[in-house]
């Protein structure tokens, strides 16, 4: 249940306002003992503005992992360009 609001996040912001081709990519690989789950998806600065969203799904999955490992540190956002990252690392 953690992945589902961070690709509804991606479709929400990735699509907004376009009608063209968008590519939302989804890696998980491990590093060390942990799983890394990264979620990327383009946005429009212009029009894709988080005070449009409720940020009910970034939070929920940061509450989560907090009430499963005891740790703030597992959800990282960045905007590297027009692309938003999600980072998730689950201890394994």
């Amino acid at each position: 249940m953690l992945l589902q609001p961070l690709v509804e996040n991606a479709i929400k912001f990735g699509l907004y306002d376009t009608t063209e081709a968008t590519m939302i990519e989804l890696q998980a690989t491990m590093q060390e003992n942990n799983l890394l789950i990264t979620v990327e998806n383009p946005f429009d600065a212009a029009t894709s503005s988080p005070k449009k969203g409720t940020g009910f799904g970034l939070s929920s999955v940061q509450r989560r992992l907090y009430l499963l490992f005891g740790r703030n540190d597992l959800l990282q956002t960045d905007v590297n360009e027009n692309i938003f990252v999600t980072k998730v690392m689950v201890p394994q």
